[in-house]
């Protein structure tokens, strides 16, 4: 699945994102917020960093920052956290239901922490390869298996729309991500 949604989105400089967190302190430690196939969970930060790798062995991780005019709607995002934790995953990536995917779940915390104004811009989703007109046919399979038919154009979000956001700058590289050009 990696390497679908990697192939059907773009990312900043090239960089090719798949998934997306949001790092916290929570009683001393760091752990990444992030929605997964158990749903919107609390991960170590390092199992987090250890569950990709480059050719290296090393983390392929970016982390971006809020920029300084725009770190002020943190504080109102982690008050969200709240209601959205144990929120079951959406694995349709169909916005608009009781469930969350990674990238859904910040859009939301952030939209709801900037009086409703979207942070992170919803656009139509494709699920065809970069390259052509064709579906990419693990995007086929995948909601073939699901029995709905894929939500091609319509709205959503993801790691790599929100990589090219305005309102961040990317402050450390793990490793050497897929495609990132600094």
């Amino acid at each position: 699945m990696c390497d679908a949604i990697e192939e059907v989105t773009q990312g900043i400089n090239g960089a090719q994102f798949s998934h997306v967190g949001l790092v916290i302190i929570e009683n001393d430690s760091f752990k990444v917020v992030e929605a997964i196939s158990k749903g919107v969970v609390f991960t170590p930060l390092d199992d987090f960093l250890n569950r990709s790798h480059d050719a290296d062995g090393n983390p392929k991780v970016l982390v971006g920052r809020f920029k300084s005019n725009y770190q002020h709607l943190i504080s109102k995002a982690l008050k969200n956290l709240e209601s959205v934790k144990a929120t079951p995953y959406n694995n349709s990536y169909i916005m608009g239901n009781d469930s969350v995917y990674c990238s859904q779940l910040l859009y939301l915390i952030f939209k709801k922490a900037n009086n409703g104004n979207e942070v992170f811009h919803l656009a139509p989703m494709t699920f065809k390869s970069l390259n052509s007109d064709q579906f990419f046919p693990v995007w086929e399979k995948y909601y073939s298996e699901l029995g709905i038919p894929i939500p091609e154009g319509q709205p959503g979000i993801n790691p790599g729309g929100m990589s090219r956001s305005n309102y961040l700058d990317f402050v450390f590289q793990y490793g050497n991500p897929d495609g990132w050009k600094k």
